[in-house]
């Protein structure tokens, strides 16, 4: 079953001289603060679930089967690229004579109530079925000894047989390249690990930085921090000490005396967050958008005393706009601030090359993408905007207003090969509210004649044009 330890008060600090805001727990006296830490077991009444002693919290046992976990219960909102957070600890797994599966740090917005029970247990290292956010594993299983920095977004997450390049789903992803055999992890000594997130990009280093990861990835959402530890068929002591994690807002975007604003541009209007320096039931903001509308919110609690908000806004146009927010106490408006937003709509608009091998115009299992390079005029209205040079295709980010339409013509084939659905080789799109990433555009590719190139040979082909775009190479 799970409890909450409560040894001593929780200590709330300032962590770092950038952060306006700040949250942080820690876990590094002796005794230690444990009060807010949640302890556990997926096999509950089976196997010993986590827990403290002295100085340490001990994860797992040397005990096979063990799927167990600790996390705060205080809730922390990121909000993406304004958000900050740092976390430092010490861990040590031991050797025996078998490997184990791993030991994992981690932020996630959904389903904790799904640890606790091992039908919702996810393979090897134990997370929720079904759940978001963010991981730093350290896998063990089968004397692997890989690092990875992971974005989780799905159902069933597991790192049962993967490879130190693979996905654990397909709505998973490394957040950058995974570091494998790296054997320091289940030398049966104390090391350091220090993971932190600066406006979206996460960086995770070990023992002074002689093991760094870094990558970029906006994390959103209000979740809570912790740790998973499991034993499979080997069977390994996993222990933490010296923990502590601190999460902050950085600068705001536009502040006054009495709150801070932060800023988030999406491809549809902005999404806002904003803090009052305190807390009260009696707190409410109205903002006005400048476009006619507006709304009222009230503020809800955060660990550090103050309050928070979080809202977003879709515009019907593209323009400049004065959005204003003011600060209400009861009926009182005591506060308010002013600030420029320009919104540009943004879209992803995908186009395919593939070579329609049986001419049914239709990408099937019959058919290959195209590795040779097409070259393809990007038209705004009418007008050419862009050329990019491409093999199997290319994910064209485009900035407009709606009812813009984008159209993508094929200007420059290989050999004797020609567009052949549709036969002008013009696939196009027009931009509509609501819709930021559109279907994929195909463009099937057939011979003209006899021709002599090798389609198999693959070529790396540069993405050029003044737009930002990503091709498939």
């Amino acid at each position: 079953m799970k409890k909450v330890l409560l040894l001593a008060a929780i200590i709330g600090i300032v962590c770092s001289t950038r952060n306006t805001f700040a949250q942080c727990v820690q876990f590094i006296n002796y005794p230690a603060d444990t009060m807010g830490w949640i302890e556990g077991s997926d096999h509950p009444g089976t196997y010993r679930a986590a827990f403290y002693n002295n100085d340490t919290f001990v994860i797992t046992t040397s005990a096979g089967g063990e799927n167990n976990y600790i996390y705060n219960s205080f809730p922390v909102t990121l909000f993406g690229a304004a958000s900050e957070f740092s976390a430092s600890f010490d861990f040590r797994m031991d050797s025996l004579s078998s490997c184990s599966d791993g030991l994992s740090f981690w932020f996630l917005t959904s389903s904790l109530y799904q640890m606790g029970s091992n039908s919702y247990e996810g393979c090897a290292l134990g997370f929720p079925d079904t759940t978001v956010g963010f991981s730093l594993a350290m896998q063990t299983t089968v004397c692997e000894d890989n690092i990875y920095l992971k974005k989780i977004n799905s159902n069933r997450y597991s790192f049962c047989g993967e490879s130190p390049t693979g996905a654990s789903s397909a709505s998973d992803s490394n957040i950058c390249v995974p570091l494998a055999r790296q054997m320091f992890l289940s030398d049966s000594l104390w090391h350091h690990c220090i993971v932190n997130y600066d406006h979206g990009y996460v960086t995770a280093s070990y023992d002074g930085g002689n093991v760094v990861m870094t990558g970029y990835s906006p994390i959103y959402g209000t979740g809570h921090f912790g740790f998973m530890a499991t034993n499979g068929g080997g069977y390994t002591r996993k222990c933490l000490k010296n923990i502590q994690i601190c999460a902050g807002y950085g600068t705001p975007t536009v502040a006054t005396d009495s709150f801070g604003t932060y800023v988030n541009r999406l491809c549809n209007g902005p999404q806002i967050e904003i803090h009052a320096h305190t807390y009260s039931a009696a707190y409410s903001v109205k903002t006005y958008y400048g476009d006619g509308t507006n709304d009222a919110s009230v503020f809800a609690p955060d660990m550090m005393g103050g309050g928070y908000v979080v809202i977003s806004h879709t515009y019907a146009s593209a323009g400049n706009y004065t959005v204003t927010e003011i600060l209400y106490n009861g009926s009182t408006a005591i506060d308010s601030l002013h600030f420029a937003y320009e919104n540009v709509f943004c879209a992803t608009l995908p186009v395919k090359f593939y070579y329609d091998y049986n001419g049914d115009c239709l990408m099937d299992s019959s058919d290959f993408y195209m590795t040779k390079p097409v070259l393809t005029e990007v038209d705004s209205n009418g007008i050419a905007v862009d050329t990019i040079s491409a093999t199997s295709g290319f994910y064209y980010s485009c900035h407009g207003s709606i009812g813009d339409v984008y159209s993508f013509k094929v200007i420059g084939t290989p050999g004797n090969i020609a567009a052949s659905c549709p036969a002008t080789g013009i696939v196009s799109e027009s931009l509509v509210s609501g819709i930021f990433i559109y279907p994929v555009r195909y463009v099937a590719f057939n011979c003209t004649s006899g021709s002599a190139f090798d389609l198999s040979v693959t070529a790396t082909i540069p993405v050029t044009g003044i737009h930002d775009e990503w091709g498939d190479v």
